[in-house]
């Protein structure tokens, strides 16, 4: 086990240095070009960049953490760390969003607009080609690796690579008709509301999944489904299960004939328990509590 989390682990490391190595050249093309091509809203993309520096570093000191192994005072591992660095990516996300808003808005009102070169345009494409090509990746990795802290990272990619789309075609028209320079601005507003959008989702779930959340009902019934496909178990209800990431953990009580053996009733809880570790890779552990069945006071029977 201990070897599978460092190889998780070194496997989420070079996924990140890969995205922190194009974030940088990202983030200093577009402030540079934004500058020689006085292009606001590719500043604020390249601001955009930069935040993504923040949460790849957060990852990268982050994930020994939340894959190190149970121990005394943490009995359940320590997995909830990798939530607790998805809600600071939600923030640092948000940060930079609303940063880039309250830039653009006083610029409009002070009037500070000046006129957008076609140079700008070049970042922009390079900015739309890679962060999209780092999304999939970096999503693509997640899904393997079952992990939540890198998959809201490659949304955070994502939005970078969907914000450099107005950018490009609002560079393209200010550069091209002089008159609407203006409208550098309102696609910096524009990029500020793809920035903040995917910050208050990621929250929202990181947040739920601290709070225990439990897996959909269509879930629910796939594992209530392979349970009773044990021909020893008569009914099962109570399932329970929470989150923790892309992972979660199930308990749940199953019904058996009152009259055999305790150590036949074992020995059927950890057939089930291996049924479903085997079916689902996303179940963490499962939890049985054992039951006599009565059919007079079966649920099928109310």
């Amino acid at each position: 086990m201990i070897n599978k989390l460092k190889n998780i682990e070194t496997k989420i490391k070079k996924v990140t240095l890969t995205a922190i190595i194009l974030n940088i050249l990202l983030a200093i093309i577009k402030l540079l070009l934004g500058y020689l091509g006085n292009s606001q809203v590719l500043i604020a993309d390249g601001v955009h960049s930069f935040s993504d520096l923040t949460t790849d570093l957060s990852i990268i000191f982050g994930v020994k953490y939340w894959l190190a192994p149970a121990d005394k005072e943490h009995q359940y591992g320590h997995l909830k760390m990798e939530n607790l660095i998805s809600v600071f990516i939600a923030i640092m996300i948000a940060c930079a969003g609303i940063a880039v808003l309250i830039k653009a808005v006083f610029s409009l009102r002070n009037n500070s607009v000046q006129q957008t070169s076609f140079i700008a345009f070049v970042a922009a494409f390079i900015s739309i080609v890679l962060k999209e090509w780092l999304y999939r990746y970096t999503l693509k990795q997640a899904d393997k690796l079952k992990s939540s802290a890198l998959k809201a990272n490659a949304w955070h990619h994502r939005t970078d690579a969907i914000s450099s789309i107005p950018v490009a075609i609002v560079i393209v028209i200010s550069s091209i008709f002089p008159g609407l320079f203006f409208l550098d601005y309102f696609g910096a507003i524009i990029v500020s509301v793809f920035i903040i959008y995917p910050a208050y989702k990621i929250f929202c779930e990181a947040v739920s999944n601290i709070l225990d959340k439990g897996v959909d009902q269509k879930t629910l019934s796939d594992i209530e489904n392979m349970v009773l496909q044990t021909k020893e178990v008569k009914e099962v209800h109570e399932i329970r299960t929470r989150k923790i990431g892309e992972v979660f953990f199930v308990d749940m009580h199953i019904l058996v004939d009152g009259n055999i053996s305790v150590c036949q009733g074992h020995n059927i809880c950890e057939n089930v328990k291996q049924t479903l570790m085997e079916t689902n890779e996303d179940i963490l552990d499962v939890l049985i509590h054992l039951e006599p069945f009565n059919e007079t006071e079966s649920k099928k029977n109310k």
